[in-house]
């Protein structure tokens, strides 16, 4: 990571937007990734979240025990330590995880059109969305809603020129040069391939998913009646 990459920007009273570059990569993933332990592991009382995304990090910090300065300072030294590898921690283990899709016509509204699309045949499109691991690059849009990259080049479209006003949830959908799944029924112009049967987010639960930014998915297709049988539906 270079120096010149590195950059702070205010994002409201108690909170400091950290840029570790100007485009996303996977390198770039694993340095924030690491930030984010070398930062945690210092347990400092002030912290209160981080929230990694493609290129940076929000920290949001309890103003009443610290002040910008001082965090900036933090942030400032932890670089350091990176940038001259005077660190040796290697950081959590990011995970792979593994979502079952059923991809058909029935559960994937457009898998068809990207299809014709692409010039390639529905198999061929499901075999190369199923082969590649993707990378998670974000988390917003809504809650649960996972940026994933990056998608093979034979299959990159642009978005719908007219959105959708209600997208199943569950649907696994693709646009430009991203993967996603919906986690509950909402707006979108992504072009949906299949349906994963998995419950993605849970508000109730103390971690509401199951992995986050630096983790790896990887879609596993199954037929309809395993498809089913998960607890997914179709019309």
């Amino acid at each position: 990571m270079k120096n010149n990459d590195f950059k702070l920007v205010v994002a409201g009273e108690a909170a400091v937007l950290v840029y570790f570059a100007e485009a996303a990569s996977e390198k770039v993933l694993e340095d924030i990734q690491k930030f984010k332990a070398m930062l945690r592991k210092m347990e400092p009382a002030w912290l209160l979240d981080t929230i990694p995304s493609f290129t940076s990090m929000l920290i949001e910090y309890n103003p009443l025990l610290t002040d910008y300065a001082e965090v900036s300072r933090v942030i400032r030294e932890l670089f350091k330590q990176m940038e001259s590898n005077e660190s040796t921690d290697n950081t959590s283990v990011n995970s792979i995880v593994e979502l079952p899709v059923y991809y058909s016509e029935e559960t994937g509204l457009d898998l068809a059109s990207v299809a014709s699309l692409t010039n390639l045949s529905i198999d061929e499109v499901i075999k190369i969305h199923s082969e590649t691991l993707y990378q998670v690059y974000a988390v917003g849009f809504a809650p649960g809603f996972t940026y994933l990259g990056a998608l093979n080049e034979s299959l990159v479209l642009p978005r719908l020129k007219t959105p959708r006003l209600k997208v199943p949830k569950g649907s696994v959908a693709i646009a430009e040069t991203q993967t996603a799944i919906y986690p509950n029924e909402s707006p979108g112009g992504w072009h949906i391939l299949g349906n994963c049967p998995i419950k993605l987010f849970d508000k109730d639960k103390e971690t509401p998913m199951d992995f986050g930014v630096g983790d790896k998915v990887r879609f596993m297709p199954v037929s309809r009646d395993e498809f089913i049988a998960l607890g997914g539906a179709v019309a």
